[in-house]
């Protein structure tokens, strides 16, 4: 979902005159913890995880999600961060009321056409989702919306995953343009100087 929205943002912002450059010039802060955050989360999903102990995964997820907070946190006032840190938490609030794995609507899935992945998710397989079921909690948070064919890559995605991809939006926006920005020096000053504090 989030390469698309990727796209679609950069492509939008080329029609608006932007510069795939200037995104070079947004002033991130603490970008290393972004990559270490999804960096666990993709190798959760994909299995790189090893067994061991069961409380591992959730674990590591909540490891996960403190990497990406503190990061956000570090560059809240750029535009987009509020919208970014609002879809993560409704994300890590399902997650964790449902032991460390992010729920999904099996009939989603269907009309998704991911067949491999429901065979693994019924085979309780993964370590990052889970079908939801009557014990689910906050199921309404989870993965119950689909994107389905004949979009090329179909998939399914939560409220959260919205919030996610309109903040990347707002931000990629705002970074096109950001050469062209009359006050872009003070804007860049006064994040580093204003942005919350986290200890790292």
């Amino acid at each position: 979902m989030f390469s698309g929205a990727i796209i679609v943002s950069i492509l939008i912002g080329k029609l608006r005159k932007g510069s795939i450059r200037a995104l070079a010039l947004i002033p991130f802060r603490r970008l290393y913890l972004i990559f270490l955050s999804y960096g666990i989360q993709f190798a959760l999903m994909i299995g790189l995880v090893p067994g061991g102990a069961r409380y591992v995964p959730p674990l590591l997820h909540l490891i996960s999600y403190v990497l990406l907070f503190a990061a956000l946190l570090s560059n809240w006032r750029l535009p987009g961060i509020p919208l970014l840190f609002s879809g993560s938490a409704l994300n890590a609030v399902v997650i964790f009321a449902n032991g460390g794995r992010m729920p999904v609507s099996l009939t989603h899935l269907q009309r998704a056409g991911l067949t491999n992945y429901i065979q693994l998710l019924l085979a309780d397989g993964s370590r990052s989702h889970q079908l939801i079921s009557e014990s689910t909690r906050l199921s309404f948070l989870g993965d119950v919306m689909v994107m389905p064919p004949p979009y090329p890559r179909p998939f399914v995605f939560s409220i959260g995953d919205v919030l996610l991809a309109l903040g990347l939006f707002l931000l990629i926006q705002w970074g096109m343009k950001l050469s062209e920005t009359a006050d872009k020096a003070s804007f860049v000053q006064e994040c580093s100087r204003d942005s919350k504090p986290v200890p790292f």
